[in-house]
């Protein structure tokens, strides 16, 4: 996963969501970073996707960046990237995988 600018500086990963049966307004996401060692990085977002079909349309993406306080703390780690995203009726849903950030191309 590359490791790139954000667009007002800082070092980023960016982190999407692909979501269904969950409402589209006032939908958390919240994506955390967490290398081998050291303190996680993690990015919460309140968003409304107005136009996502009440939540069950076939996917519904958002994009959003997850600082990187300590660039050297992440780049070629096996980091475990985390997404959990809960909708204001208390429905829920989490994702996990295992990343390997890289500054540029992958």
């Amino acid at each position: 996963m590359p490791i790139g600018t954000g667009p007002q500086g800082g070092t980023v990963v960016w982190g999407a969501a692909s979501v269904r049966y969950l409402d589209p307004d006032q939908l958390e996401l919240t994506f955390t970073i967490k290398p081998p060692a050291g303190a996680p990085s993690l990015s919460r977002v309140l968003v409304d996707l107005h136009d996502a079909d009440d939540g069950f349309a076939a996917s519904t993406t958002s994009g959003h960046p997850v600082f990187l306080p300590d660039e050297e703390q992440f780049q070629n780690q096996r980091c475990v990237w985390r997404l959990e995203a809960r909708d204001r009726d208390g429905r829920s849903a989490i994702a996990e995988r295992t990343i390997v950030p890289t500054k540029g191309q992958p």
